[in-house]
């Protein structure tokens, strides 16, 4: 549903181009008017006016093709006039009549696509040039005849002046909601007029920051609801009458559950043949984008997207008498709401479950019931049809939820043959990794895989294989194993780092699956950035030959700070070298910011440099 609540367009330059998440743009927005005229069915009429100037370094034959994207079941687009301004005063015109109308290409797992564009060449564009265009739109009523807008400032766009005003009728108010920006209202007659201006002098990249603009830029939102309960009432009307318990869906999970007294071990059931029997598919239709279809239209075309999965979850789930309400949720990187309501900030569905207090994601067949994706946890939601509300926040993972175990014995010979045999076990949400791992391997050929893997440590394996549990099975433990052999790498009885092969199948806790985005480069400088709580177990024994010794024995290490606690400690028995490691993550909100971030980050730090630590050996002196 990653457009499903998009209300009304946002007609922009930055959409239309391919090299969007440049640091800084090489053009700005000169002058951008929008003014719409809100009736009292909720449709509108927008009128935009953008000017784009062309600096130094502007790809001008890519920017001279401009595209207004537009969704032909919801509005239309026309171009009322278009031109060339340059630097001496001269216009030259765009005859209209060349405007073209291109269908974009459905979007990733949909079959058709309402997405149009409208396509203006501008003559003779050059650097220093401005690209000017007006567009007219009317748009259709949202939901039962809702309004809403709202618009995250850029900070890597330059704006000379941008302005927007909308217009309703006195019996139409509109809430509103700002932040950086300055909302002004005036009424003449029987209409107010809701006015917002700004400029983006100095433009800026926010590259390397996580959390979404929406939580951390200049921003503003129109509604014309009051409250996040009364668009939870007005979404439900359009959804729910589509959740239906017909005869063949009380067959069906009748069929299921058959045998099954324990009703969390239904609901279990139930996720499961959805998960297996249910294919995704993006909607990019009318009001596809925000209305589920009805529930035995789904199971008969066995597929839809992350709303369609729900709805017929939350029938089956009916129809053995267990509660659930459909939940929306921003599944990318917001963390926040504005104060006025808005559906454009939600782009997926899943379900809670109040008997089991449980939130579940019937789109994500990788999890386990009752297990989100990290990126759904401590996320603010709405609940549709909830007798206690619409606004809640999924909780955050505790470490205990997601775990991480690797059991690993390395034997090497007098000739470098290296055999291993390795385990790896994950819960909660750290499964769904491990198991999408799985998966993938399944896909390409486990002994490919592995293959890959050692030919990175300069080893060639001669025999074994790993062991994947069958696709469809989502217990609430995920395992992976391998046993497998290299040929004879006479290096490393001769002061070569042995390497861990087994990371093949998992990755340190101090890496980014298992602790989350705090742990990725590409966010080194981002606060606040989102970590995961999880516990990680590991145990590594290397047996070497009696002609082989150990160099040194790595250093033990004790690494705690109030939210990461890790050990690692070494030992040698004989010809056996050994480390248990320890770790554990705990926090009480989703993101780390402050010091909270620099000591995490700094610890993890510390953690990598301990696994760093290598295990050499060289050949006993006669």
């Amino acid at each position: 549903m990653r457009r499903a609540f998009l209300t009304v367009l946002i007609l922009s330059i930055v959409s239309a181009c391919a090299w969007a998440q440049a640091p800084v743009y090489p053009f700005k927005l000169k002058l951008a008017t929008k003014h719409v005229d809100v009736r009292a069915d909720g449709s509108s009429v927008a009128t935009m006016h953008t000017e784009v100037e062309l600096l130094d370094g502007a790809p001008v034959a890519q920017l001279s093709r401009q595209t207004v994207p537009y969704y032909e079941t919801v509005q239309d687009a026309a171009i009322t006039e278009a031109y060339t301004l340059k630097p001496d005063g001269r216009r030259i015109a765009v005859d209209l009549r060349t405007v073209a109308t291109e269908r974009l290409p459905p979007p990733d797992g949909a079959e058709t696509s309402g997405s149009l564009q409208k396509v203006i060449v501008f003559p003779g564009a050059a650097v220093g040039d401005t690209l000017a265009y007006t567009v007219v739109s009317h748009i259709k009523p949202t939901l039962d005849g809702g309004y809403m807008y709202g618009d995250v400032i850029s900070p890597s766009l330059g704006r000379d002046d941008t302005r927007l005003s909308i217009t309703a009728p006195a019996g139409f108010p509109l809430y509103s909601d700002a932040h950086g920006v300055t909302v002004v209202e005036t009424t003449a007659g029987d209409a107010t007029t809701y006015s917002v201006g700004y400029a983006v002098n100095d433009p800026v990249s926010d590259a390397g920051q996580f959390v979404a603009r929406s939580d951390r830029e200049r921003r503003f939102t129109f509604s014309s609801y009051k409250n996040y309960d009364d668009l939870a009432e007005a979404y439900g009307r359009l959804a729910l009458p589509k959740i239906r318990v017909t005869a063949k869906i009380q067959a069906l999970a009748d069929e299921i559950t058959a045998g099954i007294a324990d009703r969390r071990a239904q609901a279990e059931k139930i996720h499961l043949w959805i998960a297996t029997h249910l294919t995704y598919l993006a909607v990019d239709l009318g009001t596809g984008w925000y209305v589920p279809d009805d529930a035995e239209a789904v199971l008969a075309s066995g597929k839809g997207d992350c709303k369609d999965h729900a709805v017929l979850f939350i029938s089956l789930l009916k129809a053995k008498g267990i509660d659930a309400n459909l939940v929306l949720i921003d599944a990318q990187n917001g963390f926040s709401l504005s104060a006025v309501p808005d559906l454009a900030q939600f782009n997926h569905v899943i379900v809670w479950l109040p008997e089991f207090g449980t939130y579940d994601d019937p789109t994500a067949h990788a999890a386990p019931f009752g297990v989100l994706p990290y990126a759904e946890y401590g996320k603010p939601v709405l609940h549709i049809a909830d007798k206690t509300g619409a606004l809640h926040t999924t909780p955050i993972v505790q470490a205990a939820e997601a775990t991480l175990t690797n059991r690993t014995v390395e034997k090497i010979d007098g000739e470098g043959v290296l055999t291993v045999t390795s385990g790896t076990t994950a819960t909660g949400p750290v499964a769904i990794a491990l198991r999408t791992l799985g998966d993938k391997m399944r896909a390409r050929g486990p002994d490919d895989y592995l293959t890959g893997g050692l030919m990175v440590h300069r080893l060639t394996r001669t025999g074994g294989t790993f062991a994947i549990p069958p696709a469809g099975e989502l217990a609430a433990q995920y395992a992976l194993s391998a046993s497998y052999t290299t040929a004879p790498a006479v290096r490393l009885l001769a002061g070569d780092a042995v390497p861990r092969p087994d990371n093949v199948t998992t990755v340190p806790p101090a890496e980014a699956p298992f602790v989350g985005p705090i742990a990725d480069p590409r966010y080194e400088g981002a606060d606040p950035v989102a970590c995961y709580g999880g516990e990680a177990s590991e145990d590594l024994a290397l047996e070497f030959p009696a002609t082989s010794r150990l160099v040194a024995l790595p250093k033990n290490a004790a690494i705690k700070t109030p939210n990461i606690d890790y050990t690692s400690q070494w030992s040698q028995a004989g010809s056996t070298v050994r480390v248990h490691r320890e770790y554990r993550a705990h926090f009480d909100r989703p993101l780390c910011a402050g010091e909270t971030r620099t000591s995490t980050m700094e610890a993890l730090g510390r953690i990598r440099e301990d696994y760093r630590q290598d295990i050499r050996l060289k050949p006993v002196t006669p």
